[in-house]
């Protein structure tokens, strides 16, 4: 991504996605699930995907979540994790997948 985290994280499944604001951006392959630290402190992180989907322009899992969709193998595994356990969001999730295709 060019830019190292500003923060330790201690997870060797997830990858870094770059910085937003004052947060570092990773997705969890083996959750899966969407990170955004802002400390290095264990517990200083907000999570999830669904809050990717549901979160409005500028909340960061949102600006996370946009990230990972660009990269087609992050794609690929959120896709699954939606059809699974996201389907109430399924609308919301399929208006974000179009606006990151075009």
């Amino acid at each position: 991504m060019g830019i190292a985290p500003q923060y330790k994280h201690d997870c060797s499944d997830c990858n870094y996605l770059g910085q937003y604001k004052e947060y570092d951006l990773y997705i969890c392959l083996s959750e899966p699930t969407l990170i955004a630290r802002w400390s290095s402190k264990g517990p200083e992180y907000n999570s999830g995907v669904v809050f990717g989907i549901i979160g409005k322009e500028g909340h960061p899992l949102r600006e996370c979540l946009i990230r990972a969709l660009k990269v087609p193998e992050y794609r690929n595994v959120l896709n699954e994790h939606v059809l699974k356990y996201e389907t109430s969001n399924m609308v919301a999730y399929g208006k974000i997948l179009r606006e990151v295709s075009v």
